[in-house]
């Protein structure tokens, strides 16, 4: 049987002096209430209420036991109001740096929605991954290669500068003899994507056509390669939502075709589905890309 559910039915009654104030004070039907106190009994093996008077009166062996039925009724509702804060205390999400925070914001009212507490903050990836690692955050969404990944993002490059095309081929930005003395134009790599499955592939491209080695530049922040960009011909290796919130330009690369993967990365791996469930859809929108 169930005891606790017998000692909450059993100490309403007692303290009310009647089976349909107890049972409403239980928030349950009289009927239900007059079952768990018998079934409580005949678990006890003695009567606890006496039910021959027209107020409920307490037996001899319902005085003894009412302090502990009473402790075993404050003790389940303290467990219950422990489980419940902890159920619904809010956890750390950690996100990329380059997403607006209307896009965030979609994330935790999402995650609300499925009783989820979401605090999210945005970080650099290595600063993503150790917080989870050290137990700072318990979620993190952090870059894999495009098999792997939950979410996929399509990658192009961006400028201060617009001329209209939709593609952009990189083997335009090679020095040419007689361009010496001009200013060489550089494709700055945030950290998102200083990882091998990206930067070797942009690497091997720049090699076959040619780039000089100081033009494909690897940023240590965002902030530092937004500035490169700005008030110069440089380019930024940025997915298109990323480029609109930054307000630059963005276009394909021609000769290449680049994927940005992410998955999420957990501390305890416990309550993985339930986020996905609720926030899988806009962290997608979030960067720009697609569930998988």
């Amino acid at each position: 049987m169930d005891i606790v559910a017998g000692c909450e039915a059993f100490v309403s009654v007692s303290r009310r002096g009647s089976f349909t104030y107890g049972a409403a004070e239980c928030g349950i039907p009289q009927s239900v209430a007059s079952k768990r106190i018998a079934s409580l009994e005949d678990h006890l093996g003695g009567q606890l209420l006496d039910r021959t008077t027209r107020r409920v009166e307490l037996t001899e062996l319902g005085r003894t036991l009412l302090p502990s039925a009473s402790a075993i009724v404050s003790l389940a509702e303290g467990l219950r109001d422990q489980a419940r804060r902890q159920l619904h205390r809010p956890v750390t999400l950690m996100m990329p740096t380059a997403l607006a925070v209307a896009d965030l914001s979609q994330i935790a009212i999402a995650a609300r929605k499925h009783d989820f507490a979401l605090r999210i903050e945005t970080a650099e990836p290595a600063v993503r991954g150790e917080m989870v690692r050290v137990g700072q955050a318990e979620y993190a969404v952090q870059p894999v290669p495009a098999a792997d990944a939950v979410w996929q993002v399509n990658l192009g490059v961006a400028s201060a500068q617009t001329t209209g095309d939709s593609q952009f081929q990189l083997e335009s930005i090679r020095v040419r003899r007689g361009e010496m003395k001009r200013p060489t134009r550089k494709l700055w790599i945030q950290t998102e994507d200083n990882v091998p499955h990206i930067r070797d592939r942009i690497t091997w491209l720049a090699n076959s056509i040619s780039l000089q080695p100081g033009q494909l530049k690897v940023a240590d922040t965002l902030i530092e390669a937004v500035t490169g960009v700005a008030g110069s011909k440089d380019l930024l290796l940025c997915s298109e939502r990323e480029a609109d919130h930054l307000q630059l330009h963005w276009r394909h690369i021609r000769e290449l075709h680049l994927v940005r993967g992410y998955a999420l990365a957990s501390r305890t791996g416990e309550r993985d589905a339930e986020l996905l469930d609720g926030s899988a859809s806009p962290i997608a929108c979030a960067l720009g890309g697609r569930i998988i």
